[in-house]
């Protein structure tokens, strides 16, 4: 009896103690914790490396840095911060550089930082809890240091999945975004943004070599050369050209040179069978900016037919869909001008429904309030127009195509003093607003202040070199 007794009671204790044990084990899997390899170029980055890689330190396992040639003590404050650094004959190519890093890595994700940008603080379990394993990469927030500004053109695919078939892409402005796109499709993964963490980029450093825009138009015009079918460098060198102000595309330097090289670009597409279109990555962004610059230079009826056909290859991209609208109210002002044409009535209502859909998707609502705006302009409703104008600028001030709009309704108020008033106002917000000045420079002309108007049309050759030129002949 005493026996089966003590058989009894290690029975009972067993029991409990196996669940614990299984439990223990269960939670190791749920748990199991995700390695990261910080990758990274540099060149003469001495003064810079040491508080890029401090900033992962907490959440990364190995460092990776791949030098291109520095001749200070880069490498030194590297390795003090643990970095294996390899040494890389560069030859004018950023992706591979950046792939030899990747190649070097042994962990299950990549985080990427440049020398001149620091992470926000972030704990590593917050960062762990991050690395799901349905998501493919993150977009991070890539923003100015000392203004916080979003830093525009800038990859923003800073942390993805260690895969072979996920590399950075051309030799310059690399990107590693298409492979990544391309692969967590084939796996069925997604691309996720977040705001756990931000990059804060210090705009007063460069990165790498060829930081110098010059030097890379350079490097893009001999792979023009060495790749004459291919679109994707004309696109590039036109890239280097044009700046987003406000959602715009604008000229910073030349709007023929601009205007020329994605036309180029764009024959060069036609030429690839259609089948394969689908797999250059920069095609809609190349439709979206052939298409603005076809508005800036004054050719409405070529911007809409670009944009016609965007939205024939893209019909859900919402990029494509808010430069569709952009173009389609500029294609009414500009080409059908009668608000009773039976095309123009057709063409309106089908904004409408667009500007509805975008708005459906919390797409850039100023922006939608702007284009209802001057679509209400245009079919003469200008107190409604107003009412959109003043709603956009509700939600940003700063947003001097509102104030254009506003413009717009105090000339057809007759208000000609408040309206250059709103036009001073859009280009105090941002000086780049191209039409700001020609209005401006329009409507002080007709008021008898050609002095002052002619103030203005030197500030815009100034400013936007080839573009009064360009609308003239147009």
């Amino acid at each position: 009896m005493i026996f089966l007794y003590f058989m009894l009671l290690y029975k009972i204790v067993q029991v409990p103690l196996n669940n614990i044990n299984d439990t223990s084990r269960n939670k190791e899997v749920v748990v199991k914790r995700k390695t990261v390899s910080f990758c990274m170029i540099c060149y003469n980055d001495e003064s810079d490396i040491g508080m890029s890689l401090k900033s992962a330190l907490a959440i990364t396992d190995e460092i990776i840095v791949v030098d291109l040639g520095s001749n200070d003590n880069t490498r030194l404050v590297a390795e003090g911060y643990g970095a294996r650094v390899i040494d890389f004959d560069f030859k004018d190519n950023y992706a591979k550089a950046r792939n030899m890093a990747i190649a070097e890595a042994s962990c299950d994700w990549i985080l990427v930082l440049n020398p001149n940008e620091r992470l926000t603080p972030i704990s590593p379990n917050q960062f762990q809890r991050l690395l799901e394993d349905d998501v493919a990469g993150y977009n991070i927030n890539v923003v100015s240091l000392d203004a916080g500004e979003p830093i525009v053109g800038a990859e923003t695919v800073r942390l993805f999945r260690n895969h072979k078939k996920v590399r950075y892409r051309y030799r310059v402005r690399e990107k590693v975004a298409p492979s990544l796109l391309r692969w967590a499709n084939e796996e069925k993964l997604k691309i996720e943004d977040t705001d756990i963490a931000t990059i804060l980029h210090d705009t007063d450093k460069v990165v790498g070599i060829s930081n110098d825009r010059a030097h890379i138009v350079q490097i893009l015009r001999k792979a023009i050369i060495d790749n004459p079918g291919s679109p994707y460098f004309d696109y590039a060198v036109a890239c280097e050209f044009l700046v987003s102000v406000e959602g715009e595309v604008l000229p910073i330097n030349s709007l023929n040179l601009s205007l020329l090289s994605l036309e180029k670009a764009w024959q060069k597409v036609l030429t690839v069978v259609p089948e394969k279109r689908e797999q250059l990555d920069y095609l809609s962004d190349l439709m979206i900016k052939l298409s603005a610059c076809y508005v800036t230079a004054g050719q409405a009826s070529l911007a809409w037919q670009m944009i016609i056909d965007a939205r024939k290859y893209y019909p859900n991209d919402r990029s494509v869909l808010l430069q569709y609208a952009a173009v389609g109210v500029n294609y009414l002002r500009q080409c059908i001008r009668d608000p009773m044409h039976p095309e123009a009535q057709l063409l309106t209502e089908g904004l409408y429904a667009d500007i509805k859909l975008l708005d459906s998707y919390e797409s850039k609502r100023e922006h939608l309030l702007r284009y209802l705006g001057e679509l209400a302009l245009f079919t003469g409703k200008v107190h409604k127009a107003k009412t959109f104008f003043d709603a956009a600028l509700d939600i940003n001030r700063d947003y001097s195509y509102a104030w254009l709009g506003l413009a717009q309704c105090q000339l057809h108020f007759g208000n000609i003093g408040v309206a250059i008033s709103c036009c001073l106002e859009a280009i105090h917000r941002n000086r780049e607003n191209y039409l700001a000045w020609l209005e401006g420079s329009q409507l002080l002309e007709k008021i008898g202040f050609s002095g002052n108007a002619a103030t203005w049309r030197k500030e815009i050759e100034g400013r936007f070199p080839g573009l009064l030129e360009s609308r003239v002949a147009n």
